[in-house]
């Protein structure tokens, strides 16, 4: 099951995502709310934070540090899964991709697929973070 950090961190990528090309129209913000309408857990308050965060442009660098929060939560196949259709959804909403909204998406696609899943995975990860080890 998809936890709340995952999907408020997933909702803050898309908005990033659709905000790379530095327009965020309103055909575009209707998807992107409609994506993360789609997401569980998520809070009146959450809802109130992402509304701030669609207002303005999402700086390239903030958009990357969001890419590797989002990332840092992923730890099933599940949560994988969950992050490619949501991206997949948004790309496909208006069918164009600038070249940065491309530049994020290659950089999400890198740390997915870097991202190890699974129950070997997880359990490495609790051992590291039990000893204190990054």
């Amino acid at each position: 099951m998809v936890n709340r950090q995952l999907a408020l961190r997933l909702a803050k990528v898309l908005i990033a995502a659709a905000w790379a090309d530095g327009h965020l129209g309103d055909e575009e913000l209707n998807a992107v709310k409609e994506l993360i309408f789609r997401l569980p857990k998520l809070s009146e308050e959450d809802w109130d934070r992402l509304e701030g965060l669609m207002s303005s442009p999402v700086s390239e660098l903030e958009a990357g540090k969001l890419v590797d929060e989002l990332v840092a939560s992923v730890h099933t196949d599940e949560d994988k899964a969950l992050v490619i259709a949501s991206i997949e959804g948004l790309v496909e909403c208006d069918g164009r991709v600038s070249p940065a909204e491309q530049k994020l998406l290659d950089h999400l696609n890198k740390a997915l697929k870097a991202r190890k899943t699974g129950m070997l995975a997880s359990l490495t990860r609790l051992f590291r973070h039990v000893l204190g080890r990054p």
